[in-house]
């Protein structure tokens, strides 16, 4: 389901800060403001309710020093922590201790270290394994799509040059679609270097410049890499017998390679076909004129014309907001116009746009209250919640 995107939200951004057709700001700058009204966003979401984005991690530990767990690389709130994961009968809430009462009788946590690890500490804790920490990921930064792509080759001990100095990499895949491209070899013993491809004898073999030195083996330590030609984004025209059918793209002028799996392509069909413009992410290369993408598009088409383009997301990050978000979209962009209009010392435009931020933070306010209202499913019954020490309770 399509949601809100980070052009879009540029866009609205500009509008409630009337900076539309201006450079006062840079759309880096709208951007960064954007992530931070974010962060307020999710955090505003989990204090009305926090049952809004949870996940858990399950984890065990041994006696000390082994009773440390590092956190999840997202980790952001800790909403709680159980003993017994999994167990109905026995589950038991930990409880957080004072850090000077941390190995007095019964089980607690801290975080330790630089805050990257939970430490669970007291009397034998490692008895009441496993563990269960239910926490909210960090929201991942919304950033525009990148221009290009580049990938890995998984080194093979094959890998190397043979005696027309052609690379050979057994794990290359290569298509027609990766002349052009540059190959980067590092840690090798031999070979190491930028080359570009000249031609593709099969999906292991490329033809490149410059020559390599022939009949070599590149060693257990090569690092290689391939990035799209000029790590631009490539634009060409949807010519006249190019179609789609049930996800399925034929495209002439793709010239796909295997670094293109997982990019966007974005088509602009002109009329009467406009139904089939859209951007799609590309699953599977087939070769290098046909994809397969979702979401698919039904039903199939009949022969096309427009531009098609494609770019990929950067690693770790995002270009739209997700559903739950979706329906408070209108909050980033006040909260980003807010810091532009802060910076243009706009007092009156700043008024405005509090007052639509304090009535948005009224509706998301009312999430609990509405979640409340809707029919309730039968409670899980975990038995009864209570501090757990090793042989009594309390």
């Amino acid at each position: 389901m399509a949601t809100t995107t980070l052009v879009e939200l540029i866009e609205q951004t500009r509008l409630k800060a009337n900076v539309s057709r201006s450079n006062f700001v840079t759309d880096a700058e709208v951007i960064t403001y954007l992530n931070e009204a974010r962060k307020q966003l999710r955090e505003e979401i989990i204090s009305a309710d926090d049952s809004y984005y949870q996940a858990t991690l399950d984890f065990s530990i041994s006696a000390q020093p082994s009773n440390v767990q590092a956190l999840p690389d997202r980790f952001w709130k800790m909403r709680g922590l159980d003993a017994f994961a999994g167990d109905s009968l026995r589950q038991r809430e930990v409880y957080a201790r004072e850090y000077r009462n941390r190995f007095d009788a019964g089980v607690g946590y801290y975080f330790g270290g630089t805050g990257t690890s939970i430490v669970v500490c007291g009397q034998s804790p490692e008895q009441c394994n496993p563990f269960r920490l239910t926490y909210v990921p960090r929201p991942l930064p919304l950033a525009l799509l990148l221009e290009g792509n580049t990938r890995s080759i998984t080194h093979d001990a094959a890998d190397g040059t043979n005696a027309g100095a052609h690379f050979i990499f057994t794990n290359g895949a290569f298509t027609p679609g990766d002349v052009g491209a540059t190959v980067t070899i590092s840690g090798a013993a031999n070979n190491n270097g930028t080359y570009t491809i000249l031609s593709i004898t099969g999906p292991i073999e490329i033809a490149v410049l410059p020559a390599p030195t022939p009949s070599l083996l590149l060693g257990a330590g090569a690092v290689v890499s391939i990035a799209d030609a000029d790590n631009a984004t490539r634009s060409f025209n949807v010519a006249p017998t190019d179609n789609q059918n049930s996800g399925y793209w034929v495209l002439q002028n793709g010239a796909f390679g295997a670094s293109d799996v997982g990019s966007y392509l974005t088509t602009v069909i002109n009329a009467p076909n406009e139904a089939y413009s859209g951007t799609f992410q590309i699953l599977t290369v087939v070769n290098s004129t046909a994809v397969q993408v979702t979401p698919t598009v039904t039903p199939a088409s009949g022969s096309l014309t427009g531009t098609a383009t494609l770019s990929r997301q950067p690693a770790n990050t995002e270009s739209a907001l997700d559903l739950t978000e979706d329906g408070f979209s209108e909050y980033l962009s006040v909260r980003a116009g807010m810091a532009v209009a802060r910076k243009k010392r706009q007092d009156s435009l700043l008024a405005q746009l509090a007052a639509e931020r304090a009535a948005i933070e009224g509706r998301i306010q009312s999430l609990s209250r509405m979640r409340q209202s809707e029919p309730q499913q039968a409670p899980v019954l975990w038995g009864r919640r209570s501090i757990s020490y090793d042989d009594w309770e309390v």
